[in-house]
């Protein structure tokens, strides 16, 4: 097995406090993602915390949490990308604005209706009517609370202190490498051996000095999650996948 460690330059969309990056990358597709998170919280005690900042290619049983000040009660990993079905259903008992548009691109008919259903096809309570779905686009305010093109985990933790740090893991598609190397004959006992190598990131979010290790050979994934935490282990609380549940 090849193991190279290097130093590369990256940086997240989000913006999340990372005070240590560790990235394994595998010839495989995978990539094993160590991070260590600041976080400021408005309080000790019990309460929720929401962890921005994954791709959506992560394993959601891959994901590792741990932290010496910080115990994590209720683990949920939350995958709403924003689509029509997802921005309806948010915003079920609410009144969301009906437009028709004219060839200009411009609105040239607007109403507002009160979405009642969005079980098989939306259904508008409109003028005191009912009304299945209603020929017209949408349109939002804003996107509701919950939902986002990345997944996230929303936890509900007990914290010591307010100013913590926590260890989160995961292993993730979206990253690979692969070397070329060229082979420079001197004399018939000597030569010159060069190598090159070139990381693939696909994942749409970016790293800022992270510290990184390519590794070439097969790899068990699951047992490298299982021992991707801090050296001492800690009793792992069950974590639940829903793709339909807000956070509070």
């Amino acid at each position: 097995m090849l193991i190279l460690n290097i130093l590369f330059q990256v940086t997240f969309i989000f913006t999340p406090a990372f005070s240590q990056i560790d990235i394994t990358i595998y010839n495989q597709g995978r990539a094993l993602i160590n991070e260590i998170r600041e976080v400021n919280l408005e309080q000790k005690g019990k309460q929720s915390l929401l962890i921005q900042g994954i791709p959506n290619t992560a394993d959601p049983s891959s994901i590792n949490l741990l932290s010496d000040n910080i115990q994590f009660i209720s683990k949920e990993f939350l995958k709403k990308p924003i689509t029509n079905q997802s921005l309806l259903n948010a915003s079920i008992g609410k009144e969301i604005e009906l437009v028709k548009y004219n060839e200009e691109g411009n609105i040239s008919f607007s109403i507002m209706g009160k979405l009642i259903s969005n079980i098989n096809l939306p259904v508008f309570e409109i003028d005191e009517k009912v009304v299945i779905d209603p020929p017209y686009s949408y349109r939002f305010d804003s996107i509701p609370r919950g939902i986002s093109d990345y997944p996230y985990m929303n936890c509900v933790i007990q914290s010591k202190s307010r100013k913590s740090e926590y260890h989160l893991s995961y292993i993730t598609t979206g990253l690979n490498w692969e070397a070329e190397y060229s082979l420079r004959l001197i004399s018939e006992k000597m030569c010159d051996l060069e190598g090159w190598y070139s990381i693939r990131n696909d994942l749409n979010l970016r790293y800022e000095n992270a510290d990184i290790s390519l590794v070439s050979g097969q790899v068990n994934f699951e047992k490298q999650a299982r021992s991707s935490g801090y050296s001492h282990q800690r009793k792992a609380n069950a974590m639940s996948y829903s793709s339909n549940m807000p956070p509070p």
